[in-house]
């Protein structure tokens, strides 16, 4: 330990805090113009006129948060999607414990899987020199099928996310 350290860890977590900062404020900015322009209303009609039930209301949010999970951080997804799913999830009775793991699952797939792999990009500058993009992508590939697993899983199971808040909270 040193005092040249400490300086230089304050400025990284500066750095970090502000970059986060930034992104929250964005995040809330996007969310706060999607609300006035009558960004919720859109959805709705679209919900309505798909004739979307419960199960593909799911899907197709989930889906959104996949896709967005290819180019967004983990941060400005939540604070996206959150937000603008939720009414719409409660209304239709869905438990938001379950939805909310769903949606942290899916992110972390989005965040793993190619051709964007935010996850990938991280590693590749820590991994050997001489390995290639393309050995990173197969790499991650059974990483992606435990996810989707487990995705699965917690889709035909609630009860795998949702019992233990029970007892402790007992909603």
């Amino acid at each position: 330990f040193s005092l040249p350290m400490l300086g230089a860890s304050l400025r990284v977590t500066v750095r970090i805090s502000a970059m986060i900062l930034l992104i929250v404020a964005a995040g809330t900015m996007f969310m706060s113009s999607f609300a006035a322009n009558g960004g919720a209303r859109m959805i709705r009609d679209f919900i309505e006129s798909a004739g979307l039930g419960t199960a593909q209301m799911l899907m197709f949010f989930l889906l959104v948060v996949f896709v967005l999970g290819f180019v967004l951080d983990w941060t400005a997804n939540v604070l996206i999607c959150v937000p603008l799913f939720t009414p719409f999830i409660r209304e239709a009775g869905v438990d938001p414990i379950w939805f909310a793991t769903m949606v942290l699952v899916v992110i972390q797939t989005g965040y793993l899987t190619p051709p964007m792999a935010s996850s990938i990009f991280y590693l590749k500058s820590i991994a050997p020199p001489d390995m290639t993009y393309g050995q990173m992508c197969r790499g991650v590939l059974p990483f992606i099928a435990m996810q989707v697993f487990t995705l699965i899983l917690i889709a035909l199971f609630p009860a795998l996310v949702t019992w233990l808040p029970e007892r402790i909270v007992g909603f």
